[in-house]
């Protein structure tokens, strides 16, 4: 532990504490995390695999779209440019990135089934590659999305009518 005025060798890498006050979250029913919000300020996010000694399994609804503090929300809606998702996490609920109008890059996870309602909602600049294994794009998942680009894999099964509704740019290939 470092004294007042020693630097902690640790330098750049947040404690449980700070991680927590960050990633908001709770537990489930399957006693993994799911991630409830953002508080964090970096315009490239890399969610965490474990919190404490719990896996990471899921992202809420409205998690990163969405924000009790008007600021925050504005930071998430205008800043947030990329978001890596680890493979622990199996899930993500609608509407997660709602509004992430700068959201450019998003790496998915390769055990998520289902691209949900409205995740991508209005991404202006998105480029994606939907991993193998994704079998369901549900209705509004890129809704009004300019897509930069986007791979969708053969294993996509069903995708929504509405998938892809007002959607504009289409560097779309791979289906």
């Amino acid at each position: 532990k470092a004294t007042q005025g020693e630097k902690s060798l640790r330098v750049g890498v947040p404690t449980v504490s700070e991680i927590k006050k960050i990633y908001p979250h709770k537990k489930n029913e399957k006693g993994g995390i799911t991630i409830t919000g953002y508080n964090g300020k970096d315009v490239d996010v890399r969610v965490p695999e474990i919190i404490g000694k719990t896996p990471v399994t899921a992202i809420a609804d409205n998690c990163f779209g969405d924000n009790k503090d008007n600021d925050q929300k504005k930071f998430l809606r205008t800043q947030l440019r990329s978001i890596e998702i680890p493979d622990s996490v199996v899930e993500i609920g609608s509407m997660a990135f709602w509004y992430c109008e700068a959201l450019e890059s998003v790496k998915l996870p390769k055990n998520l089934k289902t691209i949900s309602r409205s995740m991508f909602y209005n991404c202006k600049n998105l480029a994606i590659e939907i991993p193998k294994g994704i079998t369901d794009i549900q209705d509004s998942a890129f809704e009004g999305c300019s897509i930069k680009s986007m791979t969708i894999p053969a294993t996509v099964e069903v995708i929504a009518e509405t998938a892809f509704g007002k959607c504009s740019g289409w560097g779309a290939h791979g289906m």
